[in-house]
């Protein structure tokens, strides 16, 4: 298995790199890294199975990459995972589950966070109000901080993309923007995407591709791979990726 991690989170992925290197090796479980150009090559290789989370956009451009070598793919593109309320609910237990669905600990940027109450009429001010409370006492800040609830977003499209998502709504004179500059992180990216690191990148990719292959094939132990409902293995010998871009 193979996973091309989302270049704009690079320290993640290589933090989860090294616990994965300590229980497996690269021709079974690997993370390899790269921008917008190899994800397009890394789509267009001849997997067993290719699956994809992340947006429509991007997802309908992996499916045109796998189409030459006729790739099963599985693409999961989120959803906007609206919270049912009805009026018998346990108001308390309501409140506590919805705010903890938004993720604020990642900044909501997850796509399985609650995106949107939909609230019996007998219950909405109460709920709303509740919520909207909760919220307001959030701790912001550097996310290094252990006392802090939410740290920024992830980057500046991002910041701009929710910001007009506040002036569509209408509500930017109740938002308060905090800019957060921790003076404590020393970190500098790992991975730079210059055509040289991308050439050498592929070339680890197809290489992890082949030795996952061999494995596959001489190995009398099982080879794990990423299992679908959409799909079922056409071979005994799986080379198998995911990709988050």
């Amino acid at each position: 298995v193979i996973v091309k991690s989302a270049e704009l989170a690079p320290e993640t992925a290589r933090v989860m790199g090294e616990a994965i290197g300590k229980h497996f090796s690269p021709e079974i479980l690997a993370i390899v890294h790269g921008g917008p150009e190899f994800a397009a090559y890394f789509a267009g290789l001849p997997w067993d199975h290719l699956t994809y989370t992340g947006g429509g956009r991007v997802g309908r451009l992996v499916l045109q990459a796998a189409a030459p070598n006729l790739t099963p793919v599985t693409l999961e593109l989120g959803g906007k995972n609206p919270f049912i309320v009805f009026p018998d609910a346990d108001l308390d237990a309501v409140i506590e589950h919805a705010i903890s669905g938004m993720n604020f600990s990642w900044a909501g940027q997850s796509c399985g966070s609650t995106s949107r109450l939909l609230l019996h009429d007998s219950i909405h001010d109460r709920v709303v109000e509740a919520v909207a409370a909760r919220l307001r006492a959030l701790r912001l800040g550097d996310p290094l901080d252990p006392t802090v609830q939410m740290g920024p977003v992830n980057s500046a499209p991002h910041h701009a993309r929710v910001m007009a998502c506040i002036a569509a709504a209408g509500i930017a004179a109740m938002i308060e923007v905090i800019t957060v500059t921790p003076s404590s992180i020393s970190y500098s990216p790992r991975f730079s995407w210059r055509k040289s690191r991308t050439q050498q990148t592929k070339a680890r990719c197809s290489a992890a591709a082949t030795r996952s292959l061999e494995i596959a094939c001489t190995s009398s132990s099982p080879v794990p791979y990423a299992a679908s409902s959409t799909s079922t293995p056409r071979r005994n010998c799986q080379r198998t990726s995911h990709t988050t871009m």
